[in-house]
């Protein structure tokens, strides 16, 4: 392990087209307003004819930073977790010097917003959940922990709590040497069974099915890094990986193989048919968190191993991912009060050039969030945390 490569690039530029994903997902947020929602088809979407597939299937991208935190941690941190290289103070300031800095930056431009919003215009941007029990539930990172419909504020902070437990979790089971392939696919199955079944706090359950699923990804991709797999299988690999990117979207919207099963199975009444339909139907709808997603991580850090550097010139996508996610929500804020305060009507957000425009502003923010506030505020608090640890 100790041979592999320092940065996945490949999977940074991945982390950051997700996150944009996203951004273009919750366009549909600029059609909000006054408490009503603008019902409008997808061809009223800019640049529909090309993004129609993200806007449909773009919310997938935060399974997808699941599992990629879960290939991720159990690369970076599981095997010095395991040995107590990393102690669980050392551990939480890491990750809480890496994320609460801007959390708590976006939850207050948020806040000041949405103010301003039902000032200006009486209700609240998509968000309704804004007031003081919300407001500390974001202060601590438990707006994902009730489902969506408790979503506050910044409402895409929700992954970002669920992946606070994730890591909890993570730390647990890691420092306990409960991490080996069979256990990794018992906690994948636990997950599972909590999403299908809807249980309480069903996003966490959500996340743990994508997260031990990335974990299990990374496993895959060190045994096949130790067995070192040729030029041609990393070939093979990435030729069945964009074959099922092709497959899996249409698969997951029409569920062809359990159309088939019923064709052949659906008459028979015993109550085994019936389960073994039902796991037909659910790995279709979940192809993508169980086995689009996982065989794109391993291909992509088999090929990098392979070849060397993958992605690279993209890769700062990755490092602003984490801004872009965080910034979009208040930036469509500012959107909507400039806007509607200029008197021009929603459907300034069909035309072609707004969705543009709005990359043009929020990744620049984005760039200049990561190199001064978040990067800074991660060394310092870092250094005055750990200072102790190593005094």
């Amino acid at each position: 392990m100790n041979h592999l490569p320092q940065r996945f690039y490949s999977l940074d530029a991945l982390r950051g087209l997700a996150a944009l994903t996203v951004v273009m997902v919750h366009w549909e947020n600029m059609f909000y307003y006054q408490d009503k929602t603008f019902v409008i088809a997808f061809a009223q979407f800019p640049f529909h004819f090309i993004l129609e597939r993200f806007f449909n299937n773009g919310w997938r991208a935060v399974d997808l930073f699941f599992c990629l935190s879960g290939f991720i941690f159990f690369w970076l941190y599981s095997g010095k977790i395991q040995s107590q290289a990393i102690s669980a103070k050392e551990f939480v300031v890491l990750r809480f010097s890496r994320l609460y800095p801007l959390h708590l930056a976006t939850l207050l431009l948020v806040a000041g917003g949405q103010i301003l919003m039902c000032q200006l215009f009486g209700s609240w941007f998509v968000c309704g959940n804004n007031d003081v029990i919300h407001f500390i539930g974001q202060l601590f990172f438990t707006s994902g922990w009730w489902g969506i419909s408790q979503v506050s504020f910044n409402g895409p902070v929700w992954s970002v709590s669920v992946e606070i437990v994730l890591y909890a979790m993570f730390f647990l089971v890691c420092r306990i040497d409960c991490i080996r392939w069979w256990h990794l696919v018992a906690y994948t199955l636990i997950g599972e069974f909590w999403f299908i079944h809807h249980g309480h706090c069903l996003l966490i359950a959500r996340g743990v099915l994508s997260f031990f699923i990335g974990g299990l990804s990374f496993r895959v991709f060190l045994f096949l890094y130790r067995k070192k797999v040729s030029a041609s299988d990393c070939k093979i690999l990435g030729a069945a990986t964009l074959v099922l990117w092709l497959l899996i979207p249409l698969e997951a919207e029409n569920n062809y193989l359990y159309s088939v099963y019923q064709t052949f199975f659906g008459h028979d009444q015993m109550k085994f048919a019936d389960f073994i339909g039902r796991v037909i139907l659910r790995f279709s709808k979940g192809s993508y968190e169980l086995v689009l997603f996982p065989l794109t991580l391993i291909t992509l850090a088999s090929w990098e191993t392979w070849r060397g550097t993958l992605g690279r010139r993209v890769a700062m996508l990755g490092d602003l991912s984490y801004s872009t996610y965080l910034l979009h929500f208040p930036l469509q804020i500012l959107f909507m009060i400039v806007i509607y305060s200029l008197g021009i009507s929603a459907s300034f957000f069909s035309s072609p050039w707004a969705l543009p425009l709005f990359f043009a502003v929020l990744l620049p923010i984005s760039f200049c969030s990561y190199h001064f506030l978040e990067r800074p505020a991660q060394s310092f608090l870092r250094s005055q945390l750990l200072r102790s640890d190593k005094e």
